[in-house]
């Protein structure tokens, strides 16, 4: 990810917003050929980088469902713009 400062189109990296706003997200999938994702072979990892220390940090990691059920309306995951 550093070198190519971003990653190939198969992990699906992009923001997240709402609740999660300030935060990326990517797929870590072990799907069967012509197979659905589901919630044992979709793994998504929220991330945010930190430029001034070129460090990864993982946030959560979990199926869709698991990390964002239903609405998520809640400001308790906002990355703080400091």
């Amino acid at each position: 990810m550093l070198e190519q400062q971003q990653l190939p189109p198969e992990f699906e990296d992009h923001e997240l917003n709402r609740r999660m706003s300030g935060y990326n997200e990517f797929h870590l999938r072990d799907t069967p050929k012509n197979k659905t994702p589901s919630e044992t072979n979709d793994v998504l990892v929220v991330y945010t980088i930190d430029t001034d220390e070129l460090v990864l940090i993982g946030i959560r990691v979990g199926s869709h469902d698991r990390l964002f059920p239903g609405q998520n309306r809640s400001k308790r995951y906002r990355k703080n713009d400091e």
